[in-house]
């Protein structure tokens, strides 16, 4: 494992002893690695009075830019141009430190892509006929790009970012924190709060569309990997504005809770397969379900919803 600063590689100054006399002229290094496409090679001459040879950088990530595993062989070549290769060696090049501290902000942990629904009971669209618009108020999709920040501060402490594009023509952010309680090898008791922002484009007189909520609750995490996890709160406020048909601008002034769960399929039970020369593993596509109860202060309708979502992990 490297991490920054000069690199060397070193091998002995001496032919295959079949044939016995072959004299190596020079010698070719090559470097590649198997996830990304990269690969280079360096010619290097022996000194017959040196019983080692080497190929040194001074400053290895100008060579090795990106971190990761990469992997090495010698090629021996002769006056007449017939060659014998060394074995393969491999070591890794590893993150720095400054890049281990800015990645989770810049780079996304998952996508996720979310499908919220709207129980059509009867009350319920008794309350859209009597309302305009109903567009941030009915079913729509929404795939978002999330970014994750595991032990900011303390340990503890999760912190999660997701920004999303709406089906029904808008945009969303939502912002989540955990904090792990009680954690040990079966099981973490985490208490959690969320809030969410979604603005839509279906603007109302010189008000924008914009339906926001905030989540407090505890989710129960069971170990290992996660697999599987439920969660249960209470939603304190959801609003988003709305015009009656008949009356004026109005204010949706929803309370109400939600539980859910979220689940992975280890390999254990669903081996991983390759796609397009890619490794599909069904322990990165996290499945979530949903259920939420938000009835309004002012009119008392009733708002039920079924949220179904899958994602997959980037890392």
């Amino acid at each position: 494992m490297v991490v920054e600063g000069p690199l060397t590689f070193v091998w002995e100054n001496r032919g295959d002893p079949d044939p016995p006399d072959f004299r190596v002229q020079r010698y070719e290094i090559k470097f590649w690695s198997k996830r990304r496409d990269f690969g280079r090679s360096f010619t290097v001459l022996p000194d017959d009075s040196s019983r080692l040879v080497s190929l040194r950088f001074e400053e290895m990530r100008e060579v090795f830019r990106r971190h990761g595993r990469y992997y090495w062989r010698v090629l021996a070549f002769d006056e007449e141009g017939n060659q014998t290769s060394s074995g393969v060696w491999g070591f890794v090049v590893g993150m720095p430190q400054v890049a281990k501290r800015f990645l989770p902000w810049s780079y996304p942990y998952a996508v996720q892509l979310r499908y919220t629904h709207r129980l059509a009971s009867t009350a319920y669209r008794e309350f859209l006929r009597t309302v305009y618009p109903t567009t941030h108020l009915r079913s729509f999709s929404d795939l978002g790009l999330v970014f994750r920040q595991d032990g900011l501060g303390t340990s503890s402490l999760i912190v999660q970012e997701k920004f999303s594009v709406l089906s029904n023509v808008g945009f969303g952010g939502e912002f989540s924190a955990w904090l792990r309680l009680l954690s040990n090898s079966y099981f973490s008791l985490r208490p959690t709060g969320r809030t969410a922002v979604n603005w839509f484009s279906t603007g109302l007189e010189h008000y924008s569309s914009v339906q926001y909520d905030f989540f407090i609750g505890c989710d129960c995490v069971f170990m290992p990997r996660q697999y599987v996890s439920f969660w249960y709160g209470w939603v304190p406020a959801y609003r988003v504005r709305y015009s009656e048909k008949e009356g004026g601008l109005r204010t949706f002034l929803g309370e109400g809770w939600e539980l859910g769960v979220r689940f992975v399929i280890p390999q254990n039970i669903l081996n991983s397969f390759r796609v397009l020369g890619m490794e599909f593993d069904f322990q990165r596509v996290p499945l979530e379900f949903r259920l939420s109860r938000i009835r309004d202060a002012y009119s008392g309708t009733l708002m039920e919803t079924r949220q179904l979502g899958i994602g997959y992990l980037f890392r």
